[in-house]
């Protein structure tokens, strides 16, 4: 994902306008993680794991650099890792985006109207595969298209989770109601669906003038 948002950055005039790209190297690598810190970077985009997101913010922390805003993509947190990221980001902006596909917005979007209108009559389940490589399961997509029909109705969601082949990810609503069916499908064909998605709610997360007081941004906050 890395390298796909450092080819678009390289290739689009229209992020090149708002973005330059000043660090990008390897988290492991205790002189890269100084340089980051030194880089007087404003906004990072992270698409690494758990331990990735902790092992950068907890650099900064303990740097004299200030915390910059931070999209972060990664999935799987444990509650403690949650709560620990959250607390980091106390007076800095942050956005917890699980997917940067500006259709699975939409398709959130959609989702709240179909369970705010139809009654308990109609049960909804979530069926989600991905690569053979991908570890959280289900899916922060999953996890968070079943937040978005639970938090506007009394639905519960069935949840199944697929890992194999090299897909980049696919989820599927289906909703089954009395003689009829309602499906919504959104399958994503290439990364760089994701890099530039993150580039525009990037775009939106650097133009905010202070930090929510509510706590964490998402999707529905930057799109």
């Amino acid at each position: 994902m890395g390298k796909s948002v450092q080819e678009i950055l390289s290739q689009d005039s229209e992020f090149k306008k708002t973005f330059q790209l000043v660090w990008c190297g390897s988290l492991r690598s205790k002189n890269e993680l100084k340089k980051l810190t030194l880089s007087e970077v404003e906004i990072v985009i992270d698409f690494s794991k758990p331990k990735g997101t902790l092992t950068w913010t907890r650099a900064f922390k303990n740097s004299s650099s200030p915390l910059p805003r931070a999209l972060v993509c990664t999935t799987g947190f444990s509650p403690s890792e949650s709560k620990e990221l959250v607390k980091t980001f106390s007076k800095t902006p942050l956005a917890l985006v699980p997917n940067t596909s500006l259709g699975i917005a939409s398709t959130s979007r959609a989702l709240q109207v179909l369970a705010q209108s139809l009654d308990s009559n109609y049960k909804f389940s979530i069926f989600e595969s991905h690569h053979i490589h991908k570890v959280d399961a289900p899916s922060g997509t999953a996890l968070h298209l079943k937040k978005c029909i639970e938090d506007v109705s009394m639905h519960k969601v069935e949840m199944h989770s697929t890992r194999g082949g090299s897909d980049p990810g696919t989820h599927r609503v289906l909703i089954l109601g009395p003689h009829e069916k309602i499906e919504l499908i959104h399958r994503a064909e290439a990364r760089k669906l994701f890099a530039r998605g993150a580039l525009v709610l990037a775009q939106k997360l650097s133009s905010l003038i202070a930090k929510p007081s509510k706590g964490p941004l998402n999707m529905k906050d930057l799109f």
